[in-house]
Order: C-alpha cells, then structure tokens, then sequence
C-alpha cells in the first residue's frame, strides 16, 4: 500500500476514533442534569441542624452530707447515727467534746436521709466517715457551654443529653428544652437552665438509674436548618 494512501486512511480512523457521536452527550448531560434535581430535591428534607456543644451535669436537688472525724486527737467524739439508720434534718448527728477546754459541739444533719458509716480510709485509718444519703427525687439540669456562639441560645431550643456513665448507643440520649440562659458568664463559660420533657426515660424508652450527680455532653440546637439552606443558603438568603 502507498504511504500516501495509508496516510489518508490514518486520518479517517483516528477521526472516527476521536469524534463522540450527539446522542452520547445530549444523554450525558440529560442524566446528570436529573441527577442533580434529585440531588437538590433531597437536600430539602435532609436536616442538617445548626448546633452548639456544651457540658451537662444533672444533680439531685439535696446532695449527699459527709462528716469526718479522727478516732485520736484532742477531742472525743459520740456517734448519735447508726448505720443504716434513717434521719430528719435536724437530727443529731455527733458530738464532738474537746479534750482541752471541755467545749461541746453537736454536728446537726443538714439533710434527711439514710447514714452510711464509714471506719478508716485508705489514707488515714483512723479516720471515720458517715454520709447521710437523701433520698432522690428532684433533678436539676445545668449546661456549661462556651462564649463563642452563646448569644444564639433562646428559651425553648431543644436539647440533647449524653451521659458519660449510661452510653447513648446502649441507653439514648435525654431531650430536654432551654428554660433559661444565665446573662452572665463565670470561669469563660455561661449556665444554661435545662427541663428535662420526660425526665430520666431516653428517647429510646430506657430509664436511667438515678444518681446524686450525673455528667454528660450536650448539644444545643440552635436551628434546625436542612441541607439546602447550608449549601444554597448564603447564595439565595442574603
């Protein structure tokens, strides 16, 4: 065959090779012109909440009262509580007389609740303990979170609670609302007041086992925005 015409015949090939045909494009562009609406019509009812991190601590109402005492030293002590046994607030709970001038001191329980007695630690043996346990009823709910992004919680904003001692996978989380927002920070971090919408039971219907003090992670949501509004947003909402 003539170089000439394996030339030409060369040309043609590669110009066959080269050359898309229309319908491959106009298809082209069809299906990724409905994949996109897809992709936008769902953007609309994907949530994508805008929400602000903060630590939570539930604490019982009335906390737990500890009295300590040394089984040596310049003072004798009588103990009015026996263990186990249930007292008032009010009620006697030791009497501590110095050895040295014969003052008289009765200790008076702060709270009621059930006497724990504890004889030695591990860092003095002869120190005694006893803790009077009040009973757990009333829970109250504090955030701590940070000043960056603070001025957006308002009264009513949901809340959700992690518990470090009860993991979320296994128990839930406890939903709650902002009933108020402290206007003033301490330590670079503001409180926020927290009501709890059905108490210690999860969201999952699982009932946490109350303690005097509970701690966790929050979220704060501040808005619930979905995925249009986050992409789109700036570009449509100025």
């Amino acid at each position: 065959m003539p170089a000439q015409e394996y030339s030409l015949k060369s040309v043609e090939i590669q110009e066959i090779i080269g050359q898309i045909p229309p319908w491959t494009v106009r298809w082209g562009i069809t299906v990724l012109f409905v994949v996109f609406l897809i992709l936008l019509f769902c953007s609309y009812y994907i949530q994508y909440p805008d929400v602000l991190a903060a630590k939570a601590v539930i604490s019982a109402k009335e906390q737990p009262f500890r009295l300590s005492w040394y089984r040596s030293g310049p003072h004798v002590h009588r103990v009015y509580a026996r263990e186990g046994q249930w007292v008032r607030a009010g009620d006697t709970l030791l009497v501590e007389k110095s050895l040295v001038n014969g003052a008289v001191t009765p200790i008076l329980s702060p709270v009621a609740g059930r006497a724990i007695l504890i004889k030695g630690t591990e860092d003095n043996p002869r120190k005694s303990t006893m803790i009077v346990y009040p009973a757990l009823s009333q829970f109250e709910v504090q955030l701590y979170m940070p000043m960056q992004g603070s001025g957006k919680v308002r009264p009513g904003q949901p809340v959700l609670i992690r518990l470090d001692a009860y993991p979320a996978a296994d128990f839930g989380v406890l939903e709650g609302t902002v009933a108020s927002v402290l206007p003033v920070s301490i330590d670079d971090k503001h409180r926020v007041q927290v009501r709890l919408t059905r108490g210690l039971v999860t969201a999952v219907n699982r009932k946490i086992p109350p303690r005097h003090v509970m701690n966790g992670s929050a979220e704060i949501v501040l808005e619930n925005r979905n995925l249009f509004n986050r992409l789109f947003g700036s570009l449509f909402f100025r």
